[in-house]
């Protein structure tokens, strides 16, 4: 047949192990491009708004590049992660809980960007060497 996908039993396919670190990827990358516009938009205050803007570029940097390249860059999701643990905490840490909007949306997308970014960074194992693979129990 042609257009089947072949490889050892109890691997992925590398194009579905690259779709499925893709798709998340991207998400988050449209996800920093939407951070970095809300710091123009929301207001919680000038920390808020830099602290947006720059966690904004740094992750649609990253997952960009994740995209790019998935089987090499696998830290880059841990740092996503990183950073959407940030966006949970900065309203406290930088004060603007009480700013209800900014606050929630940044806990909100923070939670997101953490989901997604971690099921990048997961998908990412490496496949069984092919001998280990190719053997029955």
């Amino acid at each position: 047949m042609t257009g089947e996908l072949r490889c050892p039993p109890g691997s992925v396919p590398r194009s579905a192990l690259s779709g499925i670190v893709y798709r998340p990827s991207v998400l988050v990358a449209a996800a920093g491009l939407w951070l970095t516009a809300a710091g123009f938009v929301l207001d919680g205050g000038v920390a808020s708004s830099w602290s947006k803007i720059i966690s904004g570029v740094v992750m649609t940097t990253f997952a960009a590049v994740r995209t790019a390249r998935p089987a090499t860059t696998t830290p880059l999701s841990l740092i996503n992660v990183g950073i959407g643990a940030w966006l949970i905490t900065s309203p406290f840490v930088l004060g603007y809980h009480t700013a209800a909007g900014p606050a929630w949306h940044d806990v909100t997308l923070g939670t997101v960007v953490m989901m997604l970014a971690g099921v990048s960074w997961l998908s990412t194992g490496k496949p069984p060497p092919a001998d280990v693979a190719g053997r029955r129990g």
